[in-house]
């Protein structure tokens, strides 16, 4: 079967964009791992994008370019906690929503989903 493709959104940087928000990124790459382990899902590693800027500094206009073009391809949206304090995060929502792509804010919603929509087999017992 198929995995539904997930765009995740949440904070990533710091509010001036000089920075990157290591707590709430230690948590996108945690619910990034958990949603590769699932056996519907197949999320877009938003949260280690930055590791690029360790080796190759990339414009926060390159990322957010990349970044649009897999949300418009992307079957679903993930809203991580605290995404409604990051405007990208809140630009990216409203992509979506004009996308008419179904946005979440919890994991077990968007499993739900995607087993009813014919990704992955259908769950035995409680996800």
């Amino acid at each position: 079967m198929a995995r539904a493709c997930v765009y995740i959104a949440g904070l990533i940087s710091t509010p001036d964009y000089t920075g990157v928000n290591l707590e709430s990124i230690r948590h996108g790459i945690a619910v990034t791992a958990t949603l590769m382990e699932s056996d519907c899902i197949a999320p877009f590693p938003t949260f280690t994008n930055f590791v690029l800027c360790l080796k190759h500094p990339v414009s926060r206009a390159a990322f957010l370019d990349c970044d649009n073009a897999w949300l418009d391809k992307a079957d679903a949206i993930l809203l991580l906690s605290g995404w409604h304090t990051s405007k990208g995060a809140c630009d990216e929502r409203e992509r979506a929503i004009s996308n008419a792509t179904p946005v979440f804010s919890h994991i077990e919603t968007l499993q739900q989903w995607a087993y009813n929509n014919g990704y992955g087999p259908q769950p035995r017992g409680n996800i």
